[in-house]
């Protein structure tokens, strides 16, 4: 996964890069009609490149890693509630509601599992080119 971005800082290893947080329209804003806003934030990105603040770079991260991420983030909390509602339901007929109870209960208790896994993961970038030095 690619992305473009700005040199805000950069030490002799690792920089930070300004870069514009794309929307789930693939930044086509013009045919979504949504109102998402134009968000940029700093990442922290290794290189063995010269930079200078205003160079404009490519960074990548691992599209494996990011994936696997909004798996974790998405997939597997609905699936859980999902789980929860039909096992509750169909196998041990309670009601609807306790149903929908317990599948709202494995919902959050996923994301706060989530939460105490991922905490201190990051996803690494990487630059690996520049676009247009800053002079």
């Amino acid at each position: 996964m690619t992305k473009i971005g700005v040199v805000v800082s950069s030490t002799s290893s690792t920089a930070l890069i300004q870069v514009v947080r794309t929307s789930a329209c693939g930044s086509n804003c013009n045919t979504c009609g949504g109102s998402c806003p134009k968000e940029n934030i700093i990442i922290s990105a290794t290189h063995d490149i010269a930079l200078n603040k205003g160079d404009i770079v490519n960074v990548e991260s691992d599209t494996k890693t990011v994936l696997a991420y909004a798996s974790l983030i998405y997939i597997i909390p609905l699936l859980l509630m999902f789980l929860g509602l039909v096992i509750s339901y169909q196998i041990f007929n309670l009601s609807e509601i306790t149903a929908f109870l317990i599948g709202l209960a494995l919902l959050f208790l996923s994301y706060f599992t989530i939460h105490l896994y991922a905490k201190d993961k990051k996803i690494t970038f990487s630059v690996f080119d520049v676009i247009k030095k800053n002079r």
